[in-house]
């Protein structure tokens, strides 16, 4: 809190996730959960802590707890939300939650290149959750994030594969990704 105290550190209720020791293999179920949290993105949206992740597989998983608890009794019912990589999570009180992913093309398991569409979700109350219209037409996005500004918009940020690289581009949805 910046007043000379002690950092507290605290588990964030994900079975395995904060667990970590030293083994000389893995050992199953403990250490399972602890190898399929990747590309994690928090936002704090009122008084609800929300992580998206994906797991090795490429699904991407949403949670929240409320905040301030950080107990695992607390967490809400993990939601798929399908699959793709580097999903990304923002919200505010007056527009609800939104999050993003790369969607991959069917191939992209296979030969490891990590490029698709860019995916949107939002639900208003944190239960009901609808897809919205792409964020783009990109076809080649490789990674993506997501910005609120809850008076102009959404903005997503992304890089997508052209000739002689990986140029960052933007796309601003003054409709909150209605269009």
């Amino acid at each position: 809190d910046g007043r000379g105290s002690e950092p507290q550190t605290v588990t964030l209720g994900i079975p395995g996730y904060n667990q970590w020791e030293p083994v000389e293999k893995a050992r199953y179920p403990q250490d399972v959960a602890v190898l399929t949290i990747f590309d994690p993105s928090v936002a704090l949206v009122e008084d609800r802590l929300w992580i998206a992740s994906r797991d090795g597989m490429g699904q991407i998983s949403l949670s929240s707890t409320a905040w301030g608890e950080l107990d695992y009794t607390d967490w809400a019912p993990c939601r798929r939300l399908g699959k793709g990589y580097f999903p990304s999570i923002v919200g505010s009180e007056d527009r609800g939650v939104f999050v993003s992913h790369v969607r991959l093309n069917t191939k992209d398991l296979i030969d490891g290149d990590v490029r698709g569409t860019i995916a949107v979700h939002h639900s208003a109350d944190g239960k009901e959750w609808k897809e919205l219209p792409p964020a783009t037409d990109e076809k080649d996005a490789h990674t993506q994030a997501l910005a609120l500004d809850p008076e102009h918009g959404l903005c997503v940020v992304y890089a997508a594969k052209r000739d002689g690289g990986w140029p960052l581009m933007a796309a601003r949805s003054a409709d909150f990704g209605q269009t």
